[in-house]
């Protein structure tokens, strides 16, 4: 014979419930075990993963700044190369208008012995 218990509840409604009884701890008592047991068990993995995550993703980090860097690099010089470029040009242009070296010297910011050998190679 299973005894049962009267619960109140608001409004003046009783509902019968089935009491704990010894097999209803030993469940309860279970259950909490094994949940401690798979707290205790899976942390510890839980928070190695993550760490693995972030030292994965800081690698990553690494190899986007150092070519982020090599491409800064490689675009400086492409600017530094396409700046003299423009100036040969303009001496190119001058040298057929019949500018002197002195004349490029001061306009394309050349070295004398680089507008001598320029006006050579051009004429």
């Amino acid at each position: 014979m299973e005894m049962t218990r009267m619960i109140d509840i608001p409004l003046g409604l009783e509902m019968a419930t089935p009491g704990p009884g010894l097999a209803g701890w030993v469940l309860t008592g279970l259950a909490l075990a094994i949940a401690g047991w798979v707290c205790w068990r899976y942390r510890p993995w839980d928070q190695v993963l993550r760490d693995d995550r972030i030292d994965d993703i800081d690698a990553r980090l690494c190899r986007v700044d150092q070519h982020l860097q090599a491409l800064v690099s490689r675009l400086d010089q492409l600017q530094l190369s396409q700046a003299g470029g423009s100036d040969y040009r303009l001496a190119g242009e001058l040298i057929e208008n019949g500018a002197s070296t002195e004349q490029l010297v001061e306009r394309c910011g050349m070295s004398r012995a680089e507008a001598e050998l320029f006006q050579r190679l051009r004429a």
